[in-house]
């Protein structure tokens, strides 16, 4: 059976990502999909570009981090991004 991991500190995201969480929303608050629509949407979710599970060194680095709000990130997760 395979296992599921079911909360954001078993799937890696510990105290030091939510730092990086946490400071990359207070200097990129909005939303970077919708801003490129000319909406002003408050970001909640922060999107790895470059997916985590094929580039893990990444993982806190703020060039591969975006600031999402809840529907645009399930938009770009559900497409594999």
């Amino acid at each position: 059976f395979p296992v599921t991991i079911s909360n954001a500190g078993e799937r890696g995201y510990d105290g030091s990502w939510q730092k990086v969480r946490k400071h990359h929303l207070l200097y990129n608050p909005l939303c970077e999909d919708c801003l490129k629509e000319g909406r002003y949407v408050s970001g909640q979710d922060i999107h790895h570009i470059k997916k985590l599970a094929d580039y893990p060194h990444l993982r806190d680095d703020p060039t591969n981090l975006m600031t999402l709000c809840k529907s645009c990130h399930s938009i770009r997760t559900s497409r594999g991004e």
